[in-house]
């Protein structure tokens, strides 16, 4: 519980000390501490900015996973997107998932139209 009083003056450099060592005994490679630096400053602005950098991360982590399962579908279905819709649960997770970026789009357009044709 002692940790948890640390002033941040001095948690901090230990922190970023910890980062870069690490980073950089992966590989023996500065460019890992160079990218974790840059995404350390993305994630500052992204936090300053409102955005959740814990969005980010589940991208860079998830993303190459649904990208190969996605490739490992498309091969199996040769090309085909209909492999997408023929099984319910999957029929349904992408049908929420085409709402999810459908809905916003449809109210961006029509708020946009919306502006346009109101009288000023």
């Amino acid at each position: 519980m002692r940790a948890l009083r640390v002033p941040y003056g001095i948690l901090m450099p230990l922190i970023v000390t910890f980062c870069v060592t690490g980073a950089y005994s992966l590989k023996n490679s500065v460019w890992d501490v160079g990218q974790m630096l840059v995404f350390g400053v993305l994630g500052y602005f992204m936090k300053k900015l409102g955005y959740s950098p814990a969005a980010l991360v589940l991208a860079l982590v998830l993303g190459p996973l649904a990208e190969r399962a996605l490739r490992q579908s498309l091969i199996i279905s040769d090309a085909g997107l209909g492999i997408f819709f023929t099984r319910p649960i999957s029929a349904v997770l992408m049908t929420l998932a085409l709402l999810a970026i459908a809905v916003p789009a449809y109210k961006g357009v029509r708020a946009i139209f919306l502006k346009q044709m109101l009288p000023r």
